[in-house]
């Protein structure tokens, strides 16, 4: 099978078939590789979560289906960069076009009735124009209740005895405020429930970028110097940012998107949405020739396109039992989560004894 990967060179200095940006920054060498199933990504591919997993499940599909694969690197935000890259990825054969995170939304809302051939899978997002939403026969939105698994990473974290928590998010998208109002929510159930009296703080923010950099270590150092005990790292690369914090300040962390814990022993849970589950299930329906477009699909804890990571988790007081009974609460609807749209600033959804912190 063969696959080309294309990456920009502010990630690395190699050899590079297509990206994103104008012909100057860009090395002109052709390439002839195929890729029908073409990725598109913000950042870094090897970024630990979204991108990475969403990739390694695209190119295990496709080498055992012996079908062309690759990745774009581009930036989601300007429209006539992500159709320069879907230009790039059609010429080399690209047909079904795989749009990871909900950056790239005005773009496809755009792209999906120019190239009527062609098939858009839009992850984290539904096409829209700032205004209206529009889903054409050749495209596909995927939705998650991000805002369930940070709950469950809230609740756990004041559960497991934690009383300094941190929330530091990327770039300040829907998925990424539905991860982080979710997390202070389950914090104040568990400390409602546990009729806690201490007061519980949350520092808050979005670092505004989904990639590793010095500000984003030194801003969780400076947490945990402050007494941040745990960090939920929910902006992709970031992880390694905060990775690098935690082991010079001793903190402990909550990944997010996939399982992380194998990134550093600091990581003691974290939260999972089925990013595997919503690749596998078009890929396959695509292979069939059977791509169901004009369709949102929405994984949720009643479906398990959500949850917590507990078979890796490293937990000193949070059990199974109790993941298992607040996981069938949020499934069953007996608990009522707010999502980012049904609040004007986060601070509103803090209760009781919880302070959250909002810094930039």
């Amino acid at each position: 099978m063969k696959k080309i990967l294309a990456i920009t060179l502010a990630f690395a200095m190699m050899f590079v078939f297509a990206s994103c940006g104008s012909q100057e920054e860009q090395n002109t060498e052709e390439d002839n590789s195929a890729t029908e199933v073409s990725l598109i990504i913000v950042g870094d591919i090897n970024d630990g979560g979204f991108n990475q997993i969403t990739w390694e499940c695209i190119d295990s599909f496709c080498d055992e289906k012996e079908i062309s694969c690759g990745y774009y690197v581009c930036d989601g935000s300007k429209i006539d960069q992500v159709t320069a890259t879907v230009d790039e990825a059609i010429s080399k054969e690209g047909k079904l076009l795989i749009f990871a995170g909900s950056q790239f939304e005005k773009a496809v809302y755009e792209l999906q009735g120019k190239y009527k051939d062609n098939y858009f899978y839009l992850i984290d997002g539904v096409p829209n124009d700032g205004k209206d939403y529009k889903l054409a026969k050749n495209s596909i939105g995927v939705l998650f209740a991000e805002e369930e698994a940070g709950y469950l990473a809230g609740y756990a974290a004041v559960m497991d005895g934690y009383r300094n928590l941190g929330f530091m998010g990327g770039e300040k998208m829907p998925p990424v405020k539905r991860y982080g109002y979710g997390f202070i929510q389950g914090a104040s159930a568990a400390a409602a429930e546990n009729g806690i009296n201490e007061e519980i703080n949350i520092n808050y923010m979005y670092s505004g970028t989904f990639e590793a950099s010095d500000e984003v270590q030194a801003a969780a150092e400076k947490w945990y110097e402050d007494g941040t005990e745990v960090i939920f790292s929910c902006g992709g690369g970031i992880i390694k940012s905060v990775i690098n914090a935690s082991d010079a300040k001793h903190g402990k962390i909550i990944g997010v998107d996939t399982d992380q814990s194998g990134m550093s022993g600091d990581i003691i849970t974290s939260a999972r949405k089925g990013i595997n589950s919503a690749v596998e299930d078009v890929l396959k329906e695509y292979n069939r020739g059977n791509f169901i477009g004009n369709n949102i699909f929405k994984y949720t804890a009643s479906n398990g396109g959500v949850g917590l990571e507990m078979a890796n988790a490293r937990f000193s007081k949070f059990s199974e039992a109790q993941y298992n009974d607040i996981f069938e609460q949020i499934k069953n609807g007996s608990v009522s989560i707010k999502k980012d749209t049904d609040v004007e600033n986060v601070k509103d959804l803090a209760e009781g004894n919880i302070k959250v912190h909002v810094k930039k």
